[in-house]
């Protein structure tokens, strides 16, 4: 990393501690900047949320925008790249998220990594730099990201397809062009039903990863159902 680089990122890091909004980190080899636009649905229903540019996605591009954040929103929703093994590490501990999501450890961006044990490793790196009073949201279907809560210290929640997960999906219906009908489950509090422009199972897990940070900053069913019917699209 060049001098420049490490300048700005460690006065960003600084700057990163005068903001007392949290931060919702989002890591994985699919699905972050779906679970990002669904979180962004409900977020701008409930408040008022800082949404890190597409591109922003390793540390010091992060580190560029958040020099200029103000404490004037509610939350703030980044994704964390992981082109380089090193990358979810640093821009974590950046940002020192209060929710961590973790939604899946695929093949993408082997050949860097060299295996996807490493991948898994590079992911779950960003377990550590989630707050103490935060969450790690876990997708229990996947081999690597149910793994990496046994040495995890912090609270670990866990989504999927099984009802062994806290926020699971089931009565999932393909509409077609209508998108998908589905229920949401969690271990407390009742079931959501939803009809969203969703059109594959990838995306059912994106909206249960979303649903379950949602539902740690106690956002209202009620707005969840609303944003996610009449105000979330897939992002192009």
């Amino acid at each position: 990393m060049s001098t420049r680089k490490e300048e700005i990122i460690t006065r960003a890091s600084a700057h990163r501690q005068k903001l007392t909004f949290p931060f919702i980190a989002i890591t994985g080899s699919n699905g972050k900047t779906t679970t990002k636009q669904i979180l962004r649905a409900i977020f701008m229903q409930a408040g008022r949320v800082y949404d890190f540019d597409y591109h922003s996605d390793i540390a010091d591009t992060i580190a560029q925008e958040l020099l200029h954040l103000k404490n004037e929103y509610d939350w703030a929703l980044v994704k964390l790249g992981a082109v380089e093994p090193e990358a979810v590490r640093i821009s974590a501990n950046l940002i020192n998220p209060t929710v961590g999501i973790i939604t899946n450890v695929g093949e993408a961006h082997l050949k860097h990594h060299g295996s996807i044990e490493n991948i898994a490793e590079s992911k779950k790196s960003l377990l550590p730099a989630i707050q103490p009073e935060g969450i790690a949201i876990l997708n229990r279907d996947n081999e690597y990201t149910r793994a990496m809560a046994e040495n995890h210290s912090g609270k670990s929640v866990f989504f999927g397809l099984s009802e062994v997960s806290d926020f699971y999906a089931t009565n999932i219906e393909n509409l077609g062009p209508d998108g998908t009908a589905l229920t949401i489950c969690r271990n407390r509090g009742p079931s959501l039903r939803l009809h969203m422009p969703i059109f594959s199972l990838g995306d059912v897990y994106n909206v249960l990863a979303a649903v379950a940070a949602a539902c740690h900053f106690n956002i209202s069913d009620d707005l969840i159902i609303d944003a996610l019917e009449n105000h979330f699209s897939l992002p192009e």
